[in-house]
């Protein structure tokens, strides 16, 4: 991953803080768009995890999007609470409240 990047790393969520960084360090690029994420073993994949219900998820405004006018405020960032792999911690960042069940 750190080869991807092409950068000095000095500490492990230097690799992938923010989804710029992530996918340079996965290599997800266009070149990958359209293709099927339910297909095991596939290029790119979804995979399950923890239920996210469990974790500590908040909900916060997008960051760097001045551009969006009046969609730049509202809560449409997500993200683990205090996890270090997030670029940017949002002080105001509210608990997300589940409003419907998962599958």
């Amino acid at each position: 991953m750190a080869a991807y990047r092409g950068t000095a790393i000095r500490k492990p969520s230097d690799l992938s803080g923010g989804p710029g960084k992530l996918c340079r360090a996965l290599r997800i690029d266009k070149s990958l768009n359209g293709l099927r994420l339910d297909q095991p073993g596939g290029s790119l994949r979804l995979e399950s995890g923890d239920d996210p219900r469990s974790l500590p998820i908040v909900q916060a405004a997008r960051i760097n999007i001045p551009y969006a006018e009046e969609y730049a405020g509202l809560p449409w960032r997500f993200y683990i609470r205090d996890n270090p792999y997030v670029s940017a911690h949002d002080n105001k960042a509210e608990p997300f409240i589940w409003t419907e069940s998962l599958p």
